[in-house]
């Protein structure tokens, strides 16, 4: 209801937000700030982990005909 129109035809500088208007505005804004910086955050923490704290997994794809150790104890 900032400035409707209601009084001067909206040309004035009179402030006719209500309380629960404003507590809305500023939840709204609330909520986009914090939104915006989990988001800054979490993009942040991503590249820390990707760039030093990752590693490749190795992946066995084959492997040859020997017997492990455990493997040759049991005969």
């Amino acid at each position: 209801m900032h400035n409707t129109g209601r009084y001067y035809n909206g040309y004035s500088e009179v402030r006719l937000d209500t309380l629960p208007e404003l507590i809305t505005k500023k939840d709204a804004l609330s909520v986009q700030i914090i939104k915006e910086s989990n988001d800054v955050l979490e993009k942040i923490i991503d590249t820390y982990v990707d760039n030093n704290l990752s590693l490749d997994i190795p992946i066995l794809v084959s492997r040859s005909g020997k017997k492990t150790i455990q493997e040759e104890d049991k005969k």
